[in-house]
C-alpha cells in the first residue's frame, strides 16, 4: 500500500474526493466525445451517400441500392430504429392506426425485441428471451437491497477513506445497473404491449 500513502501524501487528506470527482468528470468527458464523434459518422455517411446519388452516370440497379441506404441511414438518423422499406411501412401503418396510441419513442424503446411473423409484427418471446425479461425485472430488486445495505454500512460503520471510496463506488455501480436492466425490462414490457395493441387493430 506504499502507493496509497504515496497519493495521499502528495494530494491531502481529502485526496479520495478529488479522485472520485476527477473519474466522474473524466468518464462524463469521455462519453460525451464518443457520442458526438458517433453522430458526427452519421451525418458524414448520409452526406457521402448524398453526394453519389447527385452522379447522374448511376445505373438503376446501383441507384436503387444507394437510395434505399440511404432512406434507411435518415430514417435510423431520425428515430432511432434501423429497419428495411418493409419495416418501416410497417411501422409507419401501425403508428397512423393506433391514431395516438402509440408513439415513435415507444417504437424505439421496444424495436430490439420486436420482429415480424407472417407480416405481422411480434415481440421476441423464444426461451432466452424470457428468462432474461425475469432476470432484467428481478434482479435490479436485489441490487437495490445491495445498495440500501451498502449504505447502511456507510452510515453506522466507521470505516477509512478508501473503504469509503469502495463502498460508494458500490452503491453507485449498483444503482445503474439497478436502473439499466429495470429500463430493459420495461423496453421488452413496451414490446408485448405494442404487440397486443396491433392485435386489437386487425
Amino acid at each position: 500500500m506504499n502507493w496509497l500513502t504515496t497519493f495521499t501524501d502528495f494530494f491531502g487528506a481529502d485526496s479520495w474526493q478529488v479522485l472520485a470527482l476527477a473519474c466522474v468528470i473524466g468518464f462524463l468527458t469521455f462519453a460525451s466525445s464518443f457520442v458526438k464523434l458517433v453522430w458526427r459518422a452519421k451525418d458524414q455517411r448520409i452526406s457521402h451517400l448524398k453526394s453519389i446519388l447527385e452522379v447522374e452516370t448511376l445505373s438503376p440497379e446501383v441507384k436503387f441500392v444507394l437510395v434505399e441506404d440511404f432512406n434507411r441511414s435518415l430514417f435510423l438518423q431520425a428515430t432511432g430504429i434501423a429497419g428495411d422499406k418493409y419495416m418501416r411501412e410497417k411501422y409507419r401503418e401501425l403508428l397512423e392506426k393506433s391514431e395516438g396510441d402509440l408513439t415513435i419513442n415507444q417504437l424505439r424503446r421496444a424495436s430490439r425485441f420486436l420482429e415480424f411473423e407472417e407480416k405481422v409484427i411480434v415481440a421476441n418471446k423464444d426461451r432466452s428471451r424470457r428468462m432474461g425479461y425475469m432476470f432484467d425485472k428481478w434482479y435490479p430488486l436485489i441490487l437495490l437491497c445491495g445498495a440500501i445495505a451498502q449504505l447502511l454500512t456507510i452510515i453506522f460503520i466507521d470505516s477509512t477513506e478508501v473503504s469509503l471510496f469502495v463502498q460508494w463506488g458500490l452503491v453507485s455501480i449498483s444503482l445503474v445497473m439497478a436502473i439499466f436492466l429495470r429500463r430493459q425490462a420495461v423496453n421488452y414490457e413496451v414490446a408485448l404491449m405494442i404487440e397486443e395493441f396491433q392485435s386489437k387493430l386487425q
